[in-house]
């Protein structure tokens, strides 16, 4: 079994470009065939992710609020510390908003945390 998160975003445009421009996510899967998309998929090696477009979930769903008011945090579990480090570097560089400064933690990990451009919370995390 596979679990594979799905955020609901306001902008799919934007958060696509989110997703490859700061991690190297692929674009796998889409509806409808051509732009605009209501839902995507996207992969970075064996891990993948969902967007769907906020309005088709409210229209698919009609008890669904029709904002974003929160969102748990979830986990970029990578296996190369230097790429991790690199990656900060590189977001400290664009318009990237952190919730969490780079740590090490007394567990062996390193991490950070940023924010998308729906505020969903990315633990960026190696060790």
């Amino acid at each position: 079994m596979k679990i594979i998160p799905e955020f609901i975003v306001k902008d799919i445009s934007k958060s696509i470009d989110f997703y490859q421009n700061n991690f190297g996510f692929k674009l796998d899967n889409f509806v409808p065939e051509n732009p605009p998309f209501i839902w995507v998929q996207l992969s970075l090696d064996d891990t993948k992710i969902m967007l769907q477009d906020l309005q088709e979930t409210i229209r698919e769903l009609k008890d669904f609020p029709n904002t974003i008011s929160s969102t748990p945090m979830f986990v970029l579990k990578f296996d190369d510390k230097d790429y991790v480090k690199k990656l900060y570097q590189t977001f400290k560089t664009k318009d990237i908003q952190f919730f969490m400064d780079l740590k090490e933690t007394d567990y062996g990990t390193i991490e950070y945390g940023v924010l998308d451009p729906d505020n969903h919370k990315l633990l960026i995390s190696v060790g």
